[in-house]
């Protein structure tokens, strides 16, 4: 788990799903800030659908992070 990304995921402001995606991204994050989890493994850290998964990853790839 990377703190920095945990610490940077709780400050951005986003609604509920794409929210607790990101921080379970964040709590699967290396140092360098990567990961790979799997849309199962996202599914069961935030508590999310497949669909929904899905759909809020698609939204944070496209978001302009400032």
């Amino acid at each position: 788990m990377s703190v920095e990304a945990m610490t940077w995921a709780f400050q951005v402001r986003l609604k509920p799903c794409p929210k607790s995606v990101l921080v379970a991204l964040a709590n699967r994050a290396d140092e360098d800030g990567y990961c790979w989890p799997g849309i199962g493994d996202l599914q069961l850290r935030a508590g999310w659908g497949v669909r929904a998964i899905q759909v809020a990853l698609r939204e944070l790839v496209y978001r302009d992070w400032e």
